[in-house]
Protein backbone atom coordinates (compact mmCIF):
# COMPACT_ATOMS: atom_id res chain seq x y z
CA UNK A 1 0.00 0.00 0.00
CA UNK A 2 1.65 3.47 -1.35
CA UNK A 3 2.17 5.62 1.90
CA UNK A 4 -0.44 7.86 3.12
CA UNK A 5 0.54 11.51 2.57
CA UNK A 6 0.57 13.37 5.65
CA UNK A 7 -1.81 15.88 5.80
CA UNK A 8 -0.22 19.40 6.41
CA UNK A 9 -1.79 20.40 10.13
CA UNK A 10 -3.67 23.72 11.04
CA UNK A 11 -0.70 25.16 12.92
CA UNK A 12 1.95 25.38 9.91
CA UNK A 13 -1.16 27.06 8.10
CA UNK A 14 -1.55 29.39 11.09
CA UNK A 15 1.82 30.06 11.30
CA UNK A 16 2.14 30.97 7.83
CA UNK A 17 -0.86 32.87 7.84
CA UNK A 18 1.04 34.53 11.05
CA UNK A 19 3.79 35.64 9.18
CA UNK A 20 1.51 36.43 6.08
CA UNK A 21 -0.10 39.37 8.38
CA UNK A 22 3.21 40.16 10.34
CA UNK A 23 5.03 41.33 6.86
CA UNK A 24 1.71 43.58 6.45
CA UNK A 25 3.04 46.77 7.39
CA UNK A 26 0.65 49.87 8.00
CA UNK A 27 0.34 52.38 5.80
CA UNK A 28 -0.78 55.62 7.32
CA UNK A 29 -4.43 56.72 6.93
CA UNK A 30 -4.90 52.97 5.93
CA UNK A 31 -4.22 50.76 9.01
CA UNK A 32 -6.17 49.65 11.47
CA UNK A 33 -5.16 52.06 14.38
CA UNK A 34 -6.44 54.55 11.69
CA UNK A 35 -9.84 53.67 10.90
CA UNK A 36 -11.53 54.87 13.95
CA UNK A 37 -10.23 58.74 13.05
CA UNK A 38 -11.28 58.39 9.65
CA UNK A 39 -14.72 57.22 10.36
CA UNK A 40 -14.85 59.57 12.57
CA UNK A 41 -13.99 62.63 10.19
CA UNK A 42 -16.82 60.67 7.77
CA UNK A 43 -19.29 61.43 10.31
CA UNK A 44 -21.62 64.54 10.16
CA UNK A 45 -20.77 67.51 12.89
CA UNK A 46 -23.94 67.97 14.94
CA UNK A 47 -25.83 70.96 14.66
CA UNK A 48 -26.02 73.82 17.18
CA UNK A 49 -29.32 73.97 19.02
CA UNK A 50 -32.01 76.11 17.40
CA UNK A 51 -32.45 79.27 19.13
CA UNK A 52 -35.64 79.63 20.75
CA UNK A 53 -37.65 82.80 22.18
CA UNK A 54 -38.18 82.89 26.06
CA UNK A 55 -41.74 82.54 27.23
CA UNK A 56 -44.28 85.35 27.73
CA UNK A 57 -42.84 87.09 31.31
CA UNK A 58 -46.57 87.72 32.00
CA UNK A 59 -47.57 83.89 31.48
CA UNK A 60 -46.79 83.25 35.63
CA UNK A 61 -49.42 85.80 36.72
CA UNK A 62 -53.07 83.95 36.69
CA UNK A 63 -56.57 85.84 36.49
CA UNK A 64 -58.02 85.92 39.19
CA UNK A 65 -60.73 82.98 38.07
CA UNK A 66 -58.02 80.44 37.92
CA UNK A 67 -56.59 80.80 33.66
CA UNK A 68 -54.18 83.28 32.23
CA UNK A 69 -54.26 86.76 32.52
CA UNK A 70 -57.38 88.29 29.77
CA UNK A 71 -56.15 91.42 27.82
CA UNK A 72 -59.00 93.47 29.83
CA UNK A 73 -56.79 92.07 33.10
CA UNK A 74 -53.12 92.97 31.35
CA UNK A 75 -54.36 96.76 31.15
CA UNK A 76 -55.54 96.86 34.30
CA UNK A 77 -52.14 95.22 35.73
CA UNK A 78 -50.08 97.69 32.89
CA UNK A 79 -51.46 100.56 34.65
CA UNK A 80 -51.64 100.27 38.05
CA UNK A 81 -47.79 100.24 38.09
CA UNK A 82 -47.59 96.31 38.91
CA UNK A 83 -45.41 95.04 41.53
CA UNK A 84 -42.01 93.10 40.77
CA UNK A 85 -41.49 95.44 37.67
CA UNK A 86 -37.54 95.17 36.89
CA UNK A 87 -37.01 98.80 35.20
CA UNK A 88 -33.75 99.89 33.47
CA UNK A 89 -33.12 103.74 32.66
CA UNK A 90 -30.50 104.29 30.00
CA UNK A 91 -29.71 108.28 29.66
CA UNK A 92 -28.35 109.54 26.90
CA UNK A 93 -24.86 110.43 28.73
CA UNK A 94 -25.34 106.36 29.90
CA UNK A 95 -24.29 104.67 26.64
CA UNK A 96 -21.23 102.87 26.67
CA UNK A 97 -19.00 102.27 23.34
CA UNK A 98 -16.80 99.98 22.17
CA UNK A 99 -18.21 95.80 22.52
CA UNK A 100 -21.21 94.36 24.10
CA UNK A 101 -23.28 98.23 23.40
CA UNK A 102 -26.31 98.36 25.01
CA UNK A 103 -26.18 95.01 26.49
CA UNK A 104 -23.03 95.62 28.83
CA UNK A 105 -24.93 99.22 29.11
CA UNK A 106 -27.79 97.69 30.70
CA UNK A 107 -25.81 94.78 32.75
CA UNK A 108 -23.68 97.67 34.09
CA UNK A 109 -26.79 99.64 35.23
CA UNK A 110 -28.68 96.77 36.66
CA UNK A 111 -25.52 95.31 38.80
CA UNK A 112 -25.69 99.08 40.23
CA UNK A 113 -29.01 99.03 41.03
CA UNK A 114 -28.80 95.22 42.66
CA UNK A 115 -25.74 96.93 44.24
CA UNK A 116 -27.94 99.94 45.59
CA UNK A 117 -30.86 97.68 46.66
CA UNK A 118 -28.23 94.93 48.97
CA UNK A 119 -26.92 98.21 50.39
CA UNK A 120 -30.17 99.39 51.50
CA UNK A 121 -31.28 95.97 53.35
CA UNK A 122 -28.23 95.89 54.99
CA UNK A 123 -28.91 99.16 56.06
CA UNK A 124 -32.09 98.16 57.34
CA UNK A 125 -31.19 95.27 58.71
CA UNK A 126 -28.52 97.21 61.20
CA UNK A 127 -30.90 99.71 62.41
CA UNK A 128 -32.98 96.72 63.20
CA UNK A 129 -30.19 95.25 65.16
CA UNK A 130 -29.48 99.08 66.81
CA UNK A 131 -33.14 98.81 67.80
CA UNK A 132 -33.07 95.14 69.20
CA UNK A 133 -29.68 96.49 71.45
CA UNK A 134 -31.74 99.13 72.57
CA UNK A 135 -34.14 97.26 73.96
CA UNK A 136 -32.02 94.84 75.77
CA UNK A 137 -29.85 97.93 77.65
CA UNK A 138 -33.26 99.08 78.68
CA UNK A 139 -34.42 95.57 80.51
CA UNK A 140 -32.26 94.57 83.72
CA UNK A 141 -31.52 91.13 85.03
CA UNK A 142 -30.88 87.67 83.04
CA UNK A 143 -32.15 89.63 80.00
CA UNK A 144 -29.18 91.58 79.85
CA UNK A 145 -27.07 88.43 79.68
CA UNK A 146 -28.90 87.33 77.24
CA UNK A 147 -28.64 90.14 74.77
CA UNK A 148 -24.51 90.06 74.98
CA UNK A 149 -25.00 86.72 73.80
CA UNK A 150 -27.10 87.30 71.14
CA UNK A 151 -24.65 90.46 70.13
CA UNK A 152 -21.38 87.93 70.48
CA UNK A 153 -23.04 85.41 68.04
CA UNK A 154 -24.22 87.93 65.80
CA UNK A 155 -20.85 89.18 65.65
CA UNK A 156 -19.41 86.26 65.13
CA UNK A 157 -22.06 85.31 62.24
CA UNK A 158 -21.12 88.81 60.53
CA UNK A 159 -17.34 87.45 60.66
CA UNK A 160 -18.19 84.12 58.81
CA UNK A 161 -19.94 86.42 55.73
CA UNK A 162 -17.19 88.40 55.46
CA UNK A 163 -14.92 85.56 55.08
CA UNK A 164 -17.65 83.65 53.19
CA UNK A 165 -19.29 85.95 51.46
CA UNK A 166 -23.11 84.23 49.59
CA UNK A 167 -23.06 83.96 45.99
CA UNK A 168 -24.70 86.89 44.19
CA UNK A 169 -28.00 86.25 44.11
CA UNK A 170 -28.89 85.91 39.46
CA UNK A 171 -30.76 89.04 38.02
CA UNK A 172 -34.46 88.54 37.31
CA UNK A 173 -35.92 89.22 33.85
CA UNK A 174 -35.92 92.73 32.62
CA UNK A 175 -39.31 93.71 31.75
CA UNK A 176 -39.33 97.84 31.76
CA UNK A 177 -36.49 99.17 29.37
CA UNK A 178 -36.39 103.19 29.07
CA UNK A 179 -34.03 104.53 26.09
CA UNK A 180 -33.13 108.13 25.94
CA UNK A 181 -31.81 108.80 22.48
CA UNK A 182 -29.96 105.61 21.39
CA UNK A 183 -27.10 105.67 18.95
CA UNK A 184 -28.56 104.49 15.23
CA UNK A 185 -25.49 102.04 15.66
CA UNK A 186 -27.23 100.01 18.35
CA UNK A 187 -30.09 97.18 19.13
CA UNK A 188 -31.16 95.71 21.54
CA UNK A 189 -30.17 92.07 22.07
CA UNK A 190 -33.18 89.23 21.41
CA UNK A 191 -32.45 88.39 25.00
CA UNK A 192 -33.35 91.48 26.10
CA UNK A 193 -36.09 92.38 23.78
CA UNK A 194 -37.45 89.05 24.43
CA UNK A 195 -38.12 89.46 27.92
CA UNK A 196 -39.44 92.77 28.11
CA UNK A 197 -43.17 94.08 28.39
CA UNK A 198 -42.44 98.20 28.03
CA UNK A 199 -39.92 99.53 25.30
CA UNK A 200 -39.93 103.75 26.11
CA UNK A 201 -37.78 105.57 23.48
CA UNK A 202 -37.27 108.94 24.11
CA UNK A 203 -35.57 110.84 21.30
CA UNK A 204 -33.24 109.38 18.46
CA UNK A 205 -33.60 108.41 15.05
CA UNK A 206 -35.36 105.64 13.60
CA UNK A 207 -36.58 103.26 12.24
CA UNK A 208 -37.58 100.88 14.75
CA UNK A 209 -36.59 98.04 12.73
CA UNK A 210 -32.58 99.06 13.26
CA UNK A 211 -33.39 99.20 17.25
CA UNK A 212 -34.80 95.95 17.05
CA UNK A 213 -33.24 93.99 14.45
CA UNK A 214 -35.49 91.60 14.15
CA UNK A 215 -33.84 90.07 11.20
CA UNK A 216 -30.92 88.96 13.29
CA UNK A 217 -33.01 87.30 15.55
CA UNK A 218 -31.93 83.22 15.16
CA UNK A 219 -35.05 81.55 13.97
CA UNK A 220 -36.11 77.81 13.80
CA UNK A 221 -37.26 78.10 10.23
CA UNK A 222 -35.11 78.99 6.49
CA UNK A 223 -34.73 82.65 6.50
CA UNK A 224 -37.41 83.89 4.74
CA UNK A 225 -39.61 82.91 8.09
CA UNK A 226 -40.48 85.91 10.24
CA UNK A 227 -38.43 85.60 13.76
CA UNK A 228 -41.27 84.92 16.81
CA UNK A 229 -43.83 87.69 18.11
CA UNK A 230 -42.87 90.31 21.04
CA UNK A 231 -44.50 89.94 24.28
CA UNK A 232 -44.35 93.92 24.64
CA UNK A 233 -47.53 95.08 26.06
CA UNK A 234 -46.40 99.09 25.89
CA UNK A 235 -44.62 100.63 23.32
CA UNK A 236 -43.66 104.72 23.26
CA UNK A 237 -41.89 106.28 20.61
CA UNK A 238 -41.49 110.26 21.31
CA UNK A 239 -39.13 112.16 19.27
CA UNK A 240 -38.23 108.84 17.36
CA UNK A 241 -37.85 110.40 13.99
CA UNK A 242 -40.42 108.63 12.57
CA UNK A 243 -42.16 109.63 9.32
CA UNK A 244 -44.17 106.53 9.00
CA UNK A 245 -46.06 103.97 11.05
CA UNK A 246 -44.16 100.95 11.65
CA UNK A 247 -44.70 97.62 10.89
CA UNK A 248 -46.74 96.35 13.96
CA UNK A 249 -47.41 93.12 13.07
CA UNK A 250 -44.50 92.04 15.84
CA UNK A 251 -46.55 92.83 18.50
CA UNK A 252 -49.73 90.76 18.84
CA UNK A 253 -49.99 91.36 22.76
CA UNK A 254 -50.00 95.38 22.48
CA UNK A 255 -52.10 97.18 24.59
CA UNK A 256 -50.60 100.54 25.31
CA UNK A 257 -48.97 102.66 21.49
CA UNK A 258 -47.85 106.08 21.96
CA UNK A 259 -45.87 107.97 19.22
CA UNK A 260 -45.76 111.39 20.07
CA UNK A 261 -44.17 114.58 18.59
CA UNK A 262 -43.18 112.59 14.74
CA UNK A 263 -43.72 114.39 11.35
CA UNK A 264 -46.51 112.21 10.37
CA UNK A 265 -48.12 114.83 8.16
CA UNK A 266 -47.37 112.78 4.66
CA UNK A 267 -49.12 109.85 6.34
CA UNK A 268 -52.53 108.31 5.36
CA UNK A 269 -53.53 105.82 7.62
CA UNK A 270 -56.10 103.11 7.06
CA UNK A 271 -57.86 100.22 8.92
CA UNK A 272 -55.10 97.85 7.88
CA UNK A 273 -52.62 100.19 9.69
CA UNK A 274 -53.46 98.76 13.36
CA UNK A 275 -54.50 95.39 11.42
CA UNK A 276 -53.74 93.12 14.33
CA UNK A 277 -54.02 95.45 17.21
CA UNK A 278 -57.37 94.50 18.20
CA UNK A 279 -56.89 94.63 22.13
CA UNK A 280 -55.29 98.01 22.01
CA UNK A 281 -56.15 100.32 25.11
CA UNK A 282 -54.45 102.90 24.36
CA UNK A 283 -53.17 105.38 21.49
CA UNK A 284 -51.59 108.72 21.33
CA UNK A 285 -50.72 110.62 18.13
CA UNK A 286 -49.75 113.87 19.62
CA UNK A 287 -47.96 116.03 17.99
CA UNK A 288 -47.81 114.25 14.66
CA UNK A 289 -48.93 116.78 11.93
CA UNK A 290 -51.78 114.05 11.13
CA UNK A 291 -55.33 115.82 8.70
CA UNK A 292 -57.55 111.98 9.32
CA UNK A 293 -57.31 110.00 12.07
CA UNK A 294 -60.91 108.47 13.06
CA UNK A 295 -62.07 106.61 9.99
CA UNK A 296 -59.02 103.74 10.23
CA UNK A 297 -60.01 103.32 13.87
CA UNK A 298 -62.95 101.26 13.21
CA UNK A 299 -61.13 98.07 14.35
CA UNK A 300 -60.27 99.31 17.45
CA UNK A 301 -63.25 98.23 18.97
CA UNK A 302 -61.31 97.69 22.77
CA UNK A 303 -59.49 101.60 22.17
CA UNK A 304 -60.03 103.51 25.75
CA UNK A 305 -58.17 106.15 25.29
CA UNK A 306 -57.42 108.53 22.73
CA UNK A 307 -55.08 111.09 22.24
CA UNK A 308 -55.16 113.04 19.04
CA UNK A 309 -54.21 116.58 20.15
CA UNK A 310 -51.83 118.92 18.59
CA UNK A 311 -52.61 117.59 15.04
CA UNK A 312 -54.04 119.47 11.90
CA UNK A 313 -57.81 117.95 12.18
CA UNK A 314 -60.36 120.57 10.65
CA UNK A 315 -64.29 120.36 11.54
CA UNK A 316 -65.15 117.42 9.49
CA UNK A 317 -62.73 115.24 10.74
CA UNK A 318 -63.82 115.95 14.27
CA UNK A 319 -67.30 115.51 13.04
CA UNK A 320 -66.14 111.74 11.69
CA UNK A 321 -65.65 110.54 15.52
CA UNK A 322 -69.69 111.17 16.35
CA UNK A 323 -70.09 108.11 13.17
CA UNK A 324 -67.69 105.47 14.39
CA UNK A 325 -69.04 102.00 14.94
CA UNK A 326 -70.71 101.63 18.30
CA UNK A 327 -68.50 99.09 20.10
CA UNK A 328 -65.77 101.82 19.72
CA UNK A 329 -68.04 104.61 21.18
CA UNK A 330 -68.78 102.33 24.04
CA UNK A 331 -65.13 101.33 25.19
CA UNK A 332 -63.67 105.09 24.98
CA UNK A 333 -63.13 106.60 27.95
CA UNK A 334 -60.43 109.13 27.82
CA UNK A 335 -60.40 111.28 24.84
CA UNK A 336 -58.37 114.42 24.17
CA UNK A 337 -58.52 116.79 20.83
CA UNK A 338 -57.59 120.06 21.33
CA UNK A 339 -55.74 121.95 20.51
CA UNK A 340 -56.34 121.28 16.18
CA UNK A 341 -57.19 123.58 13.77
CA UNK A 342 -60.97 123.34 14.80
CA UNK A 343 -60.54 125.03 17.89
CA UNK A 344 -61.25 128.79 16.61
CA UNK A 345 -64.15 127.03 14.81
CA UNK A 346 -67.44 128.47 15.45
CA UNK A 347 -69.28 125.25 15.37
CA UNK A 348 -66.63 123.78 17.91
CA UNK A 349 -69.55 124.03 20.50
CA UNK A 350 -72.16 121.99 19.00
CA UNK A 351 -69.76 119.61 17.77
CA UNK A 352 -68.69 118.94 20.93
CA UNK A 353 -71.50 118.97 22.70
CA UNK A 354 -73.18 116.03 20.12
CA UNK A 355 -69.99 114.30 20.28
CA UNK A 356 -69.76 114.07 23.94
CA UNK A 357 -73.75 112.72 23.83
CA UNK A 358 -72.30 110.09 21.33
CA UNK A 359 -69.71 108.57 23.99
CA UNK A 360 -71.67 106.54 26.74
CA UNK A 361 -69.15 105.49 28.64
CA UNK A 362 -66.43 108.69 28.73
CA UNK A 363 -65.16 109.58 31.96
CA UNK A 364 -61.72 111.91 31.13
CA UNK A 365 -62.16 115.15 28.55
CA UNK A 366 -59.03 116.52 27.53
CA UNK A 367 -57.97 115.60 31.34
CA UNK A 368 -60.61 116.26 32.94
CA UNK A 369 -62.92 114.31 35.02
CA UNK A 370 -66.36 114.43 32.91
CA UNK A 371 -69.58 112.75 34.00
CA UNK A 372 -73.02 113.00 31.91
CA UNK A 373 -74.62 113.26 34.84
CA UNK A 374 -73.59 117.05 35.12
CA UNK A 375 -73.85 119.58 32.30
CA UNK A 376 -70.56 120.56 30.19
CA UNK A 377 -69.86 124.03 29.60
CA UNK A 378 -68.76 124.03 26.14
CA UNK A 379 -67.74 127.12 26.82
CA UNK A 380 -64.69 126.32 28.59
CA UNK A 381 -63.04 124.15 25.16
CA UNK A 382 -60.82 127.32 24.79
CA UNK A 383 -59.33 127.25 28.21
CA UNK A 384 -59.31 123.15 27.93
CA UNK A 385 -57.14 124.08 24.74
CA UNK A 386 -54.76 126.45 26.30
CA UNK A 387 -54.66 123.76 29.85
CA UNK A 388 -53.71 120.64 27.03
CA UNK A 389 -50.85 122.84 25.18
CA UNK A 390 -49.31 123.68 28.83
CA UNK A 391 -49.05 120.58 30.30
CA UNK A 392 -45.65 121.40 31.74
CA UNK A 393 -47.37 123.72 33.82
CA UNK A 394 -50.00 121.73 35.04
CA UNK A 395 -47.82 119.31 36.87
CA UNK A 396 -44.76 121.40 37.90
CA UNK A 397 -46.07 121.98 41.45
CA UNK A 398 -46.53 118.24 41.99
CA UNK A 399 -43.31 117.37 41.97
CA UNK A 400 -42.39 117.31 45.57
CA UNK A 401 -38.69 116.35 45.15
CA UNK A 402 -37.40 119.46 44.43
CA UNK A 403 -39.17 120.72 47.97
CA UNK A 404 -36.89 117.46 50.16
CA UNK A 405 -39.84 115.27 50.15
CA UNK A 406 -39.04 112.24 47.06
CA UNK A 407 -42.04 111.46 44.84
CA UNK A 408 -43.69 108.17 45.32
CA UNK A 409 -44.84 107.51 41.78
CA UNK A 410 -43.07 108.56 38.43
CA UNK A 411 -46.35 110.09 37.38
CA UNK A 412 -46.16 113.19 39.38
CA UNK A 413 -41.90 113.51 39.10
CA UNK A 414 -40.47 115.15 36.44
CA UNK A 415 -38.28 112.64 33.84
CA UNK A 416 -35.03 114.56 34.80
CA UNK A 417 -35.31 114.28 38.59
CA UNK A 418 -37.26 111.00 38.65
CA UNK A 419 -34.09 108.51 38.43
CA UNK A 420 -31.97 110.93 41.28
CA UNK A 421 -35.18 111.96 43.45
CA UNK A 422 -33.32 110.96 46.40
CA UNK A 423 -30.64 112.87 45.87
CA UNK A 424 -32.53 116.48 44.47
CA UNK A 425 -34.48 115.66 48.20
CA UNK A 426 -31.57 115.98 50.30
CA UNK A 427 -29.81 118.82 48.22
CA UNK A 428 -33.13 120.84 48.69
CA UNK A 429 -33.24 119.91 52.52
CA UNK A 430 -29.30 120.72 52.90
CA UNK A 431 -28.26 123.40 50.28
CA UNK A 432 -29.20 126.88 51.24
CA UNK A 433 -28.91 128.22 47.06
CA UNK A 434 -31.07 125.47 45.89
CA UNK A 435 -33.69 126.77 43.99
CA UNK A 436 -37.00 124.98 43.20
CA UNK A 437 -38.39 126.83 40.48
CA UNK A 438 -35.23 126.24 38.25
CA UNK A 439 -35.14 122.47 39.08
CA UNK A 440 -39.05 122.73 38.14
CA UNK A 441 -37.70 124.34 34.40
CA UNK A 442 -35.02 121.69 33.80
CA UNK A 443 -31.72 119.73 34.78
CA UNK A 444 -29.37 122.56 36.64
CA UNK A 445 -26.20 120.42 36.81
Amino acid sequence: MPPKTKKKSSSSSSRKGGKGKKSSKVVPGHGPEEMPLKQAENQPVPEPEPWKAPSDPWKKHRSVYGGGLSPAEQWDMLVSNYKGKEEVEVEASGWLEGGGGLKRTIDRLREEESVRRVAKEQEKEKEREREKEEQSLDEEGPKEQDSNEQERELKEQGAKEELNPPPPTPLPPLDTLILHSPPTDQNIPPSVLYSLVTLTVLGGDGPLDKLLALNKVPTNKPPPSPPPPLYIRSLTLSSFNLTNIPNLSCFPKLLSLAIPNNDLSGVTLTPETWSGLENLRLLSLQGCGLTKVFSSLTTLSNLKVLDVSSNALDPPELSLLISLPLPFKRSLTSLTILPNPFSTDPELPSITSNLLKSLPCLNSFQGVPFSHTVSFDTSLLSSLSLLSNDVEATDSSTCSCVFGNPCLTKDTCKTWIWHRKEEIAERARKEADFDPEMWLKGPQD
